[in-house]
């Protein structure tokens, strides 16, 4: 980093660096003394922080160790860079750590924040991707992400005509459900990425004697940030679309009246 670079802050600003998961990278997956330390509403000295809070996006300013920033690209429009720092990242590492490649089919249940930028990460790398939603209104915008498939989770006949047809799925739903249904969905061997809620009930026993795997994975170490968005997302323009909102202070009544029609998903 040199003065006069722009600086990307991820999902968390500092851990211990002593313990044994620090030393072998996996930073945000601290055991330390104090963890890993958020990057919003995590407690932190006054000195790097005024309140001893970290306010994420919501700061003015924040203090971050070099280690723990990356410099975004010169050609990467400041705000898109953003979202890649946090639900980019945390789609795109464990795509990398399971291996997902070009011509595997990959399913995305939820199309929220996360789950529409797995979609333009799978459709980037060359997956079938297919999305599963409830809502029969975010078919279009999923396949403008670049999704080959929209499937009704609510449609028993579109779900059971899917059955064994997914080599992973990237569940990125927030509350703890029934993954049930979605384990249908994978081929035997298949593995469920969880990056939301946890599973809710008990584990089918099928899933066992297809041999599926259920892996919980959240953001990723600071090195993997770096050639995310230098080698993969400036060369296939990921993010785009995204909604610059102008610096202003609207009346309450107006931010939950453009909030409630749900114009603003998916963006920043």
């Amino acid at each position: 980093m040199q003065v006069g670079d722009i600086a990307g802050v991820g999902c968390f600003t500092d851990s211990c660096r002593s313990c044994e998961e620090c030393k072998d990278g996996d930073e945000n997956l601290c055991t330390g003394p104090g963890g890993m330390q958020g990057t919003y509403g995590s407690a932190c000295a006054e000195a790097k922080q005024p309140g001893g809070v970290t306010q994420g996006g919501y700061s003015g300013d924040i203090v971050v160790d070099e280690s723990y920033v990356i410099k975004v690209p010169e050609n990467m429009h400041v705000a898109a860079a953003a979202p890649l720092l946090c639900a980019g990242i945390t789609c795109y590492s464990p795509f990398i750590n399971h291996g997902i490649k070009a011509g595997q089919n990959l399913g995305v249940v939820g199309l929220g924040g996360l789950g529409h930028m797995a979609v333009k990460i799978g459709a980037a790398m060359g997956c079938n991707v297919t999305v599963i939603t409830r809502d029969e209104s975010k078919r279009e915008l999923a396949l403008s992400f670049g999704a080959k498939n929209v499937i009704i989770s609510t449609d028993k006949v579109q779900m059971d005509a899917a059955a064994k047809s997914l080599h992973f799925i990237y569940n990125s739903i927030a509350f703890a459900h029934d993954i049930h249904p979605y384990l249908d969905l994978l081929k035997s061997n298949g593995t469920m990425i969880m990056v939301g809620g946890v599973p809710k009930g008990s584990m089918p026993a099928g899933s066992f004697y297809a041999k599926l795997i259920v892996n919980f994975s959240h953001e990723s170490d600071v090195t993997s940030l770096d050639p995310f968005l230098f080698y993969y997302c400036v060369p296939h323009k990921i993010p785009r679309g995204i909604l610059l909102k102008t610096k202003c202070r609207p009346s309450p009544s107006s931010r939950l009246s453009s909030l409630c029609p749900c114009s603003l998903r998916h963006r920043v």
